[in-house]
């Protein structure tokens, strides 16, 4: 919806121009992005803007009205509560100032021909290149002007003709060149749904045109916009409907909602299309729509007053009924560096009723002095861990939500409304949001953010999570009673992955609101590091015990969701036939082009883990120690060994260039990130894996959830009737477990179960005494894996007995105990499972150990 061509400001240089603007911008402070948010003036700006143009050329030959409309119409634009104007080409000099008159913000469109398949032409873009210099330069620094959108909408066939790579790299020069010209600029583009697969994060501000006329499926297209955008401002650059052909009521109702659901989903704002009914295309007026707010002679229609009524309001005060108390917990343990600005971070929240608690877990420094200094609850403690201060701030929490933040995160202003939104929309039991590095930590904490093991959510969709992080969360206050709280056995770390487990196996719902951001401190050396990823080392073994069926072959989690801001394994270096692919639908003519992603294979993972490094070295020491004895086939270990060093130098470098390429970066300094981050990637699974081993001897030690051990079979009081619920029930939990469940006709057994690698158990069942269900699961060992276990045990005396291959002794023992392990955990996952799905149908297990640890209902019920 743009003209074809634009007009340079006339009767001055665009040197002389940028200047005065440059000097009139002195005492203004410049747009900037703050998050997933702007800010201009230190305030936070929330753009509620129309867009406007293009029109038949004035007497200027500019694409604009006279001046003294231009005037009026800005006047009514304040009127309506419009901060911001969104054009389609570069506005002039005097446009731009009459907009700062009026208090108006400028979203200036840098007009060039990308409706033509002039791509690959270097002369042309040469010229669109100049040409966009040009109008850039001419605006540059101009107080009223908020960003330049480089483009809009280039058709789907065009991009899919030049490829998508070809277009990017057009839009990135094009950005480059204007942050030459002025490197505080703000920089967007506004794409569409059919284009939606371009790349665009090296923008400023993620901008798109979306017109859906359903609010369900507008509000759900939005939250997959937030999850492309990533930690990207998201704008919608136009949305709007046609009067003429729907009236002039349908237009101010869809348009009501559209606004509302902008705020609700976190969109740094809107510009609605359009102010007026009068454009123009190619010199020629447009006659057959009117999706404007005034007609084309500026006469007001009812879709005015709905967007003035958004406008002229903030998104607290939307809201129709009251706002539920939420009670915000912070627990601290010797936090006094951090905890004076996760304070000063909650006393600026927005939202209307809360309450900020604070639990001090024994603390030795400064900690208490700091939070009596804030208007909080103060609550002072022994040391117990993490999870028995949780559980404390939820049992002194007033409110009917309660949030939790760490000692070492400050939250955004919005941070509640955000949450309770979410949380009330998905009628969810708990809600999360991102945890975002703060840009002005250290190096340390900078190569730390872009390691693996940090705090991230992970989601099933674009509005339902599988675990969000206990530094960014909200659970309804009843939900967290019904599961008992937090379990006080994790001390440092697994509490909120364990409380999400329990909420989803009751089940309840998590939501995800990608703009409920919290701003947290990684930690600033390679030892803290290390450290914090061996405390959550230790935190999976304690969940494995508890959760053997949602763990793999190698001892980590097997999440049915997308782990995001995580490292994922690359294929281009890999595998450069399974690239990502775009879905064009038939002919390029689809609405909603989107990326597909290939999975990788599991032998990248392999690749990365201390199990491969251990083997390699396995291999390097047994090359060694056969070359030193003198005998002749020292070349096969040593050649590979050879490989797994390249193979996992190779799977860390490249995750490491992955994570750092959108850093502002370059030469020396931007080589020393990406190696201290490669050498985090190889360090992390180490750190990890010996947690685990600690974790897996506090179990034994301390003897955690001996009822999850006491054998493969199982006994629960329910009537015989409820078998068929019970069995139903349990294969739906083995199936979220990732196992192959079927239903057996014609054998003995109930169910037949399958896991990686190959490992079969079956599961039989019986009723005694109409109201006793008894289960057992036992193994069956496919043949193929049997013989893999006897090669395995077999080396392993040839290791022992020839003595230059006793290093190889290691990794062989390793991968022998590895499908040992295997069999144990899937038995201990059927009867884990079988308890719970009886558990969660109201059936209570016989057996006296868990008698002794149900809640006080249930042993009450029993006894």
């Amino acid at each position: 919806m743009v003209g074809t061509h634009s007009t340079a400001p006339r009767g001055s240089s665009p040197l002389r121009i940028a200047s005065s603007c440059l000097s009139r911008a002195s005492t203004v402070s410049r747009p900037q992005v703050d998050g997933k948010f702007l800010r201009v003036n230190g305030e936070r700006f929330w753009v509620k803007g129309v867009t406007y143009g293009t029109f038949l050329p004035n007497t200027d030959s500019e694409l604009l009205p006279e001046r003294e409309t231009v005037r009026r119409d800005m006047e009514r634009m304040r009127a309506a509560g419009v901060n911001t104007i969104h054009t389609y080409t570069a506005p002039p000099a005097w446009f731009l100032d009459l907009a700062a008159e009026h208090d108006l913000m400028v979203v200036a469109g840098v007009f060039w021909e990308g409706r033509q398949c002039l791509f690959a032409d270097r002369e042309v873009l040469r010229k669109i290149e100049e040409g966009v210099v040009a109008e850039v330069r001419a605006m540059a620094a101009h107080p009223a002007l908020l960003m330049v959108c480089l483009g809009n909408e280039i058709p789907p066939l065009v991009a899919r003709w030049h490829g998508k790579a070809r277009i990017e790299r057009l839009l990135r020069r094009l950005r480059n060149r204007v942050k030459e010209i002025d490197p505080d600029l703000l920089v967007t583009y506004a794409n569409y749904p059919p284009t939606e697969f371009l790349d665009l994060s090296f923008l400023d501000v993620i901008g798109f045109n979306v017109y859906l006329e359903c609010e369900s499926e507008f509000r759900a297209y939005l939250d997959r916009l937030q999850m492309l955008a990533g930690d990207r401002p998201l704008l919608l650059t136009e949305l709007g409907l046609d009067s003429r052909r729907n009236g002039q009521e349908k237009q101010a109702e869809v348009l009501g909602w559209q606004l509302r659901a902008a705020w609700e989903k976190g969109l740094i704002g809107a510009t609605v299309y359009a102010w007026t009914d009068e454009w123009a295309v190619a010199g020629v007026p447009v006659e057959d729509w009117d999706f404007g707010l005034v007609d084309r002679e500026r006469h007001p229609k009812l879709a005015l007053d709905s967007v003035t009524d958004y406008y002229r309001r903030s998104r607290y005060e939307l809201r129709e009924r009251d706002w539920p108390e939420v009670s915000v917990v912070c627990c601290a343990y010797n936090a006094a560096a951090t905890l004076d600005e996760t304070l000063a971070s909650l006393a600026r929240l927005n939202y209307p009723d809360y309450e900020v608690i604070v639990i001090d877990d024994g603390s030795r420094d400064a900690t208490a002095e700091i939070a009596a200094r804030y208007p909080c609850r103060l609550i002072r403690t022994a040391n117990g861990g993490l999870s028995r201060a949780r559980n404390l701030g939820i049992n002194a929490a007033r409110g009917e939500i309660v949030a939790f933040i760490d000692a070492d995160a400050a939250a955004d202003p919005d941070w509640l409304y955000f949450l309770v939104t979410r949380l009330e929309e998905q009628n969810a039991a708990g809600c999360g949001g991102p945890n975002l590095s703060p840009p002005g930590d250290p190096e340390p904490a900078q190569r730390v953010a872009r390691a693996p093991g940090n705090p991230v959510h992970i989601l099933l969709d674009n509005e339902a999570a599988e675990h969000i992080p206990g530094c960014n969360m909200a659970f309804c206050k009843s939900a967290l009673k019904a599961v008992d709280g937090f379990d006080s056995v994790y001390r440092v770390a697994g509490d909120d992955v364990d409380v999400c487990w329990k909420l989803l196996e009751r089940g309840e719902t998590l939501a995800f609101s990608p703009v409920a951001i919290v701003w947290h401190h990684r930690r600033q050396s390679l030892r803290a590091y290390l450290r914090q990823q061996q405390g959550y080392g230790v935190a999976e073994a304690l969940l494995e015990a508890r959760y053997p069926e949602r763990y793999g072959l190698l001892g980590g989690a097997c999440w049915r969701g997308r782990v995001y801001e995580g490292p994922q394994p690359a294929l281009s270096l890999w595998l450069p036939w399974r690239r990502d692919r775009v879905y064009h639908g038939p002919q390029g003519t689809g609405l909603f082009q989107s990326v597909y992603t290939p999975q990788a294979p599991w032998w990248l993972s392999v690749a990365a883990s201390p199990e491969f490094h251990g083997a390699t070295a396995a291999l390097g020491a047994s090359a060694l120690w056969i070359g030193l004895a003198g005998l002749s086939f020292w070349p096969a270990p040593a050649v590979l060994a050879a490989f797994g060093m390249v193979a996992s130098a190779a799977c860390c470098l490249e995750a490491s260039l992955r994570m750092c390429a959108r850093d502002e970066l370059h030469g020396f300094s931007y080589w020393r990130r990406v190696i201290g981050v490669a050498r985090l990637h190889f360090l992390q699974p180490w750190a990890r894996w010996l947690g685990r081993l600690k974790g897996a001897w506090r179990c034994r030690k301390e003897h955690l959830w001996p009822s999850r051990f006491i054998g493969t079979e199982g006994t629960l009081w329910a009537g015989w009737e409820r078998r068929e619920e019970w069995l139903e029930r349990l294969s739906r939990l083995l199936r979220d477990a990732g196992m192959g469940v079927t239903h057996d006709s014609w054998g003995r057994h109930d169910l037949t179960v399958r896991v990686y690698p190959g490992y079969v158990a079956v599961l039989e069942s019986v009723v005694e005494h109409q109201s006793q269900i008894r289960f057992r699961a036992r193994l069956r060992t496919p043949l193929r894996l049997r013989l893999l276990e006897g090669v395995l045990a077999a080396a392993m005396v040839g290791a022992v007995v020839v003595l230059p291959l006793l290093p190889l002794l290691v990794p062989l023992a390793g991968c022998f105990f590895t499908l040992r392990r295997e069999k144990r955990r899937l038995l201990a996952s059927l009867a884990v499972l079988g308890r719970k799905a009886g558990e969660l149908l109201g059936m209570v297990p016989i057996e006296e150990e868990l008698v002794a640890r149900r809640r006080p209902e249930v042993k009450a019920l029993n006894e």
